[in-house]
């Protein structure tokens, strides 16, 4: 990782933890959502089974157009495999834009 890179995640790092996390939208409320859901999930995200995902997902998005299993990658999908990632994003925007 080079410096600049580095660098960058110090300072993203230090504004997470000085921020609360945002309360989870409730069940009730999530249905009313109007925004496309794409749902991407790696294969080994241990703390959230990718099966139980993808029920809870379909149960409470009337808007959810695709949900895709990431193989071969688990929370840090973006930075351990940006490449593939990238390719699923640009094939979902290309058939719904």
């Amino acid at each position: 990782m080079d410096d600049e890179i580095a660098e960058l995640f110090y300072v993203l790092i230090r504004h997470c933890i000085n921020q609360p996390a945002p309360d989870a939208l409730p069940e009730t409320e999530q249905h009313k959502l109007t925004a496309t859901v794409y749902v991407l999930i790696g294969e080994y995200k241990n703390n959230f089974p990718p099966e139980a995902v993808i029920r809870q997902a379909r149960k409470v998005f009337g808007n959810l157009q695709a949900v895709e299993i990431i193989p071969g990658v688990g929370h840090g999908m973006t930075t351990e495999r940006p490449d593939v990632i990238n390719v699923y994003l640009r094939n979902f925007l290309e058939a719904t834009v």
